[in-house]
């Protein structure tokens, strides 16, 4: 039996094609064409600036419930540290560590209260703030208030 050239070349295209049609099954996992997945963190309620003026706004109010968002604009790091040394504040945990520059962090607050807190690094009369959650009334001025 003789195959003809044409017909060698037909039969080889169609192996061809049926063979790379099996190696694309639509579920592509290869990177130069799949994004990477995207997460992004909840939106907040309320945001803070950080950088070395200080916390921006200095008082925040929310809901209870509701996500606060410290973000570092600045150059260096900072940190958020409750201060319960402020006349009526509440005494609470947060331990976030270290918020370097471009980076942020997010705390929901779920129970009503004034939630006082300093940066660490650079000292409560330099950095302070404060998250009053729910209608808590405020009578004390910050550390860090003229």
């Amino acid at each position: 039996m003789t195959i003809s050239r044409r017909e060698l070349l037909a039969a080889g295209g169609t192996v061809l094609a049926v063979g790379l049609a099996g190696c694309n099954d639509g579920n592509s996992n290869d990177p130069v064409t799949t994004a990477p997945p995207t997460t992004r963190p909840p939106p907040a309620d309320a945001a803070v600036e950080v950088d070395a003026a200080g916390f921006a706004p200095l008082r925040v109010s929310v809901d209870p419930g509701d996500r606060v968002r410290w973000e570092n604009v600045d150059a260096t790091a900072h940190d958020v540290t409750p201060d319960t040394a402020v006349g009526g504040a509440a005494d609470w945990e947060f331990d976030a560590g270290t918020v370097e520059p471009g980076t942020s962090i997010d705390r929901v607050f779920e129970e009503r209260g004034l939630y006082a807190y300093r940066c660490s690094i650079h000292g409560r009369e330099a950095m302070c703030g404060a998250v009053v959650v729910g209608d808590v009334s405020v009578d004390t001025a910050l550390p860090c208030q003229d």
